[in-house]
């Protein structure tokens, strides 16, 4: 047996160990920290609860937000286009004046003879 098979044997020779102490150890050390667990778990399930709880609530809240903001905007929408209109009709009544006053003097200027 050579030199350089030792490191490869004292490192499969310490994982066996490893391994075998695990495999008796194990079990104690899980009877020992069971309820330690179970109370860690029942804490992290009820966390989880109120974290669901409380990221539906900030939705509703979202929603409700969303659905303010969205009526605002259409009220301003229609007061807007009302505000536009209201100025259409008035551009269109002076648009209109501007017409028939510009036909008004070209009909002066020509005259009935023309």
């Amino acid at each position: 047996m050579a030199l350089k098979d030792w490191p490869l044997r004292a490192g499969l020779l310490a994982g066996a160990a490893v391994g075998v102490g695990a495999a008796v150890v194990a079990p104690a050390v899980f009877r020992i920290a069971r309820p330690g667990l179970k109370t860690a778990l029942k804490a992290g399930f009820a966390g989880l609860a109120a974290a669901q709880v409380a990221a539906m609530k900030a939705g509703e809240h979202l929603e409700d937000l969303l659905a303010e903001v969205a009526h605002e905007l259409s009220h301003e929408g229609q007061e807007t286009a009302a505000k536009a209109a209201q100025a259409a009709a008035a551009g269109a009544a002076a648009a209109g004046a501007a017409v028939a006053a510009v036909s008004g003097a070209e009909t002066s200027k020509s005259g009935p003879n023309d």
